[in-house]
């Protein structure tokens, strides 16, 4: 507090002095003060009368004198008003020097000596430092920071108050809609304070043309107060009734690499096992997120028992931030593949994990090599999975999430796509803008249903197709991280669009030499099976997709376990005549040539 609160400190003084109030003005104050009593309290003629005033001491009660607006309540008795001190004063002048008030809840004063330096810069508070240091401009101004949640707004104004060496008052600016009181009280804190006012979270509606009276009720309030913050996620549009302040806003963008990698090292304090440069790369995440998702990783280690943050930790750290999900239109699939688990050629897979090397070096390729400077757009991975149905495509999208840690979501497009207009490209807004927060891997099933539509436009319904299918590929080429679409029919896809996509990944329908493979790693290694097991034979003499064959081995599995316990050619091959039927489909003596036999057994099939 300015004057200091030592031995010598005298509250009356104190307060006469930062509010300049007169000789007649502080024989009132005392007057109250001294007064005791449930009928205490003095009219406006009685203090006059009491101090030698004869004339001329109406306007020291008026509403917008020192008086009445900081330190007198004023009552209606028996048709008189009557002034009593005000509770909040009468507590500082008898020596509580803390905040005191109905409303001290509703508001948090912050000292310079409490504030830690952000490791993102001093840019915003140098910033305003320089607008006050600038030129003559003598009008109350108002300062405002936007930014995304996190990003450290209140950190940046804190910065600037410590640079002054003045305290700060954090007003939830909501709460002034409902009682204006709340403000005459905070402004008074203020000034007893030496703080600076910070409105959190003030309406956007009070800068409006339209809200005169709250236009003017903030022109008085900088006026009063001289220098005020304001916070949001969007800059302000101040209106001509503002014309009377100056105005100042600053942006807060999402820390570069080199910020993020020194943040995530900050709260990570040296564990070996998370490495800040990785988790840099994956989430965009502001400063206060990352402090956040470390917090949380802390807390699912102790959880464990472990003293030491590992991986998975912070894994659940990041998304606990995240918890929302993606609503209804997007389904989270569980990973866990691995790339032995994936079989495809291996052109395929090189591609794959060319892929993923995009993901793991796009701030170090970007940032640290200079690419930012010549590619301003699209810097995302989009990938297209061409292929026949079960040939491995939602497999190979889990491998790829596996792989770099990343959240991986379904989206059905037949459940996006709409038939009123406009709808569409609002779920896909909606997919894409949640999709941010966590730079997820988004997995469009189905991509024919948008695609196949890509087509000459003979009527209205065509058009708006085509407007669908361009809005999509224009969020894919907005969005940093992964986007797959997964297509059976890659003919549908013209060659202005492939040209727009990163990867083109064919799905081949398996040979028999990749079936055997896959048949061979349909069973978990638990799995108690037959030693004559012929995997040659099921891989050549039966051309099924990757799906149906783990479809077959999972319906053999479950008749060995009613059974004979172990799996053997028997339930196997139960189990293919179930795929087999499930599209009409027979399987006849040739094809099952010696094992024909075990159809013509009724137990256990």
């Amino acid at each position: 507090m300015g004057g200091g609160t030592g031995r010598d400190f005298s509250p009356a003084e104190y307060l006469s002095g930062i509010f300049e109030l007169d000789d007649f003005e502080q024989f009132c104050v005392k007057a109250l003060l001294e007064e005791k009593g449930e009928g205490r309290g003095f009219t406006a003629s009685d203090l006059a009368e009491q101090y030698g005033l004869k004339t001329e001491y109406a306007s020291y009660f008026w509403s917008d004198g020192r008086l009445l607006r900081y330190f007198f309540q004023k009552e209606q008795r028996n048709g008189r008003d009557v002034y009593v001190l005000e509770d909040r004063i009468r507590v500082f002048l008898e020596g509580k020097l803390d905040g005191y008030g109905p409303y001290d809840f509703l508001w948090e004063i912050r000292y310079p000596d409490e504030f830690c330096e952000e490791l993102t810069g001093t840019g915003p508070a140098a910033v305003m430092e320089r607008f006050l240091e600038s030129g003559p401009d003598t009008r109350p101004v108002l300062f405002h920071l936007y930014g995304p949640k996190g990003s450290g707004r209140k950190s940046r104004i804190l910065e600037f108050c410590s640079r002054r060496e003045r305290p700060l008052l954090i007003l939830d600016g909501s709460l002034l809609d409902g009682d204006m009181h709340i403000l005459e009280d905070a402004l008074r804190e203020c000034r007893i304070y030496g703080a600076y006012l910070f409105l959190w979270e003030l309406p956007e509606h009070w800068f409006t043309e339209e809200a005169m009276y709250k236009a003017k009720l903030l022109c008085w309030m900088l006026d009063e107060a001289q220098i005020v913050f304001t916070a949001g996620e969007k800059p302000l549009e101040p209106g001509a009734c503002l014309e009377k302040i100056s105005y100042l806003e600053c942006g807060l963008e999402l820390p570069d690499y080199q910020q993020s990698v020194a943040l995530w090292e900050k709260m990570l304090d040296g564990q070996e096992h998370c490495i800040p440069s990785e988790w840099a790369n994956k989430f965009l995440f502001t400063p206060g997120q990352i402090r956040q998702a470390v917090e949380s990783a802390w807390r699912y280690a102790f959880i464990r028992g472990h003293s030491r943050l590992e991986k998975e930790d912070l894994q659940k750290g990041c998304y606990y931030l995240l918890r929302e999900g993606m609503g209804r239109k997007a389904v989270k699939i569980q990973t866990g593949y691995t790339w032995e688990d994936l079989v495809l050629p291996p052109v395929q897979k090189q591609m794959m994990k060319e892929a993923c090397s995009q993901v793991l070096y796009k701030k170090w390729v970007y940032e640290e090599w200079g690419f930012d400077r010549k590619i301003f757009y699209g810097k995302g991975i989009s990938i297209v999975f061409a292929g026949p149905p079960g040939t491995g495509k939602t497999m190979a999208a889990q491998v790829m999430a596996s792989e770099l840690c990343l959240d991986l979501y379904r989206i059905e497009l037949a459940a996006v796509v709409s038939k009123y207009v406009g709808e569409t490209e609002k779920n896909l807004e909606e997919i894409f803008e949640q999709a941010k927060k966590s730079q997820v891997i988004l997995f469009f099933d189905e991509a024919d249903v948008l695609f196949s539509k890509r087509m000459e436009v003979r009527d209205s319904n065509d058009k708006y197709s085509n407007m669908e299918a361009a809005f999509l590929l224009q969020k894919m080429e907005e969005y940093e991280g992964i986007t797959i679409l997964a297509t059976n029919y890659l003919q549908n896809f013209d060659e202005a669009f492939r040209r727009r996509m990163k990867f083109i990944i064919d799905f081949p329908f398996p040979d028999a030499g990749r079936r055997e493979l896959i048949w061979r790693k349909a069973f978990p290694k638990q799995t108690p099976l037959c030693e004559d097991l012929d995997y040659e034979f099921l891989a050549s003499g039966f051309e099924m997709s990757g799906s149906s064959i783990k479809n077959a081995a999972l319906h053999a599995a479950f008749l060995a376990a009613a059974s004979s316990g172990r799996v053997s050619m028997k339930q196997i091959i139960a189990g293919i005549r179930n795929e087999f039927a499930k599209n009409g489909k027979i399987l006849t003596k040739e094809q099952l040539g010696q094992y024909y036999m075990l159809l013509d057994q009724e137990d256990g099939m």
